[in-house]
């Protein structure tokens, strides 16, 4: 069981995997998915199968969203979320954040360290008390 926990503003979520999962955006050495949005269940993950850039696309009735997370052997990390809603609006989300894997309970751990949000390409803005 695979769990990944964030905070984005005053909002925690958490989300679980049941069994571990690999996308076909994740790189993954020796992993070769060819087929779009295939999934390729894993007997075991390891640590250093979680290094790299991690990617996610999706569509839907309010508008799309990218998310791209950079995962780096020293235990940090950067996520950039881009949400454009049909209207046109935008929200920019970047934040740095800390990692944990533990293999033997299958658990991903986040903690962000830093973020900022800007809307329809404006300044970036943060809020230091929401961090963490």
């Amino acid at each position: 069981m695979k769990t990944w926990k964030t905070l984005l503003g005053a909002a925690a979520f958490t989300l679980t995997l049941t069994s571990a999962a690999v996308a076909e955006t994740a790189y993954v050495p020796g992993l070769h998915v060819t087929e779009p949005n295939q999934l390729v269940t894993a007997k075991k993950v390891k640590r250093k199968d979680l290094f790299g850039m991690w990617g996610n696309t999706s569509k839907n009735a309010d508008g799309s969203l990218l998310n791209a997370s950079l995962m780096r052997p020293d235990g940090t990390g950067r996520d950039l979320i881009h949400f454009q809603a049909n209207s046109g609006d935008t929200t920019t989300i970047t934040q740095d954040f800390k990692w944990k894997f533990s293999r033997w309970r299958q658990e991903f751990r986040q903690t962000i360290t830093n973020y900022t949000v800007s809307h329809n390409d404006g300044a970036p803005e943060q809020k230091p008390d929401e961090i963490g």
